[in-house]
């Protein structure tokens, strides 16, 4: 892999590879590079809906942006943990800072 980019998008289809299952679940405020199927953010609407402009709904239809920190993002996990291919955590949010793991 040449970029951080690249180490998601390959570890994330590798993840959809070897679980037989779609959903990625990610947690809001956080960035894993510019990859359309990690360029979502929470929608009370759709669950999901594109963080910019040009990436299509299809790119993270299987995506569950999840509260960062919250104790029922963890119940949702475990709700859904039949269909989820991979969790994605950027545990100190590099564009929120303040948004530190706590033990």
């Amino acid at each position: 892999c040449n970029s951080g980019t690249e180490a998601v998008m390959t570890a994330l289809r590798l993840a959809r590879t070897v679980t037989k299952r779609d959903k990625i679940v990610q947690f809001s405020g956080a960035y894993h590079g510019h990859y359309d199927g990690t360029l979502a953010t929470e929608s009370p609407e759709q669950g999901v809906e594109a963080m910019c402009a040009g990436v299509r709904y299809g790119a993270i239809a299987d995506n569950l942006v999840l509260p960062y920190g919250d104790d029922e993002s963890l119940e949702v996990i475990t709700r859904e943990a039949q269909h989820i291919a991979a969790v994605i955590v950027e545990p100190v949010q590099s564009r929120h800072p303040e948004n530190q793991p706590w033990a």
